[in-house]
């Protein structure tokens, strides 16, 4: 009987293998199987280093761009843009974002240059950008930029339509540099409109927003403009408090440019009150920040006013 059962053993067992052997099971995987997915990974390591990089050299010719912008270097913006505009557009798709940032830098540099039509076709295709992309934080700022345009050309009706429709998107907006930027236009707007005080509220709630977010340059800025409001309503106390403190900032972080102006409007201040003693050194000192910018039209202006102050 053992001797029967042997044989039928062997033949289930000739089965079983034979079936796992159709189905691919007992067997290892081939070589070629194994490197299919490497060969994928190594593809989307290749791909992400390469995008990775192409969005780091946009972002650094965003920079230089803003950063030539600052220096009022029309030109020199406008080619770095241009040239990573073209880059970006090469990129393909996934840089489409980076695209219309340099449309909207370009818009804006446009816009210092008096070519208000090419600002506006910038700043519309931008803004097309974002609404394909959906992207609510960058139609903001967009919105900013159109607004500062108006406001520039006088049309503060339609500078205000701007802010209202960036106010409207507040929400979606993560950068709360971008939102302390926007009561910065909104107390500007109020300031040429001659509603002091909410020049004042918008300016000191950007001072505080900008010292949250440890932003000091910004909180200079907006103390400075507070200053200007508090003594067009001839709140000499609170004004010479807030232009102390951006004066301070901007020493201790190092902006010439902004000194200067903390400076200069600290000068006019003790003209106005007949402190003439105190004017002129101020303004000596004034005169030499502007000779140290190359700035020789200011300081020309600085030693004619040196010149006519009493004795």
């Amino acid at each position: 009987m053992c001797f029967r059962f042997i044989p039928l053993r062997s033949a289930c067992l000739a089965v079983i293998c034979a079936l796992l052997a159709s189905c691919g099971g007992g067997e290892p995987a081939s070589e070629e199987d194994d490197s299919a997915p490497a060969k994928d990974d190594q593809g989307d390591t290749e791909r992400e280093g390469r995008d990775g990089a192409i969005k780091a050299q946009l972002v650094q010719a965003r920079r230089d761009a803003e950063n030539a912008m600052a220096d009022r270097d029309w030109p020199l913006a406008r080619k770095l843009l241009n040239d990573a505009l073209q880059q970006a557009k090469q990129a393909g798709h996934d840089f489409e974002i980076e695209r219309a940032r340099m449309l909207l830098l370009i818009g804006d540099v446009e816009r210092e240059g008096g070519t208000e039509l090419d600002a506006r076709r910038y700043y519309a295709d931008a803004m097309a950008v974002y609404r394909v992309q959906g992207d609510d934080q960058g139609r903001f700022t967009v919105h900013l930029s159109q607004g500062d345009l108006e406001a520039g050309r006088g049309d503060y009706a339609a500078a205000a339509r701007e802010y209202d429709a960036a106010e409207a998107l507040l929400g979606a907006v993560e950068d709360r540099r971008l939102e302390g930027e926007f009561l910065i236009r909104k107390g500007k707007l109020a300031s040429r409109q001659m509603r002091h005080s909410d020049a004042i509220e918008a300016f000191a709630e950007a001072a505080k927003l900008f010292d949250i977010i440890k932003n000091r340059r910004a909180r200079a800025e907006a103390l400075l403009a507070l200053a200007g409001e508090e003594d067009a309503l001839d709140n000499e106390r609170n004004c010479r408090r807030a232009l102390d403190k951006a004066l301070s900032i901007f020493r201790d972080v190092g902006d010439k440019d902004g000194e200067v102006r903390a400076l200069h409007k600290a000068a006019s201040l003790a003209v106005r009150a007949k402190q003439y003693r105190k004017a002129r050194k101020l303004l000596k000192k004034v005169r030499e920040l502007y000779l140290a910018l190359d700035r020789q039209s200011d300081a020309t202006k600085v030693l004619q006013h040196l010149s006519a102050l009493p004795e």
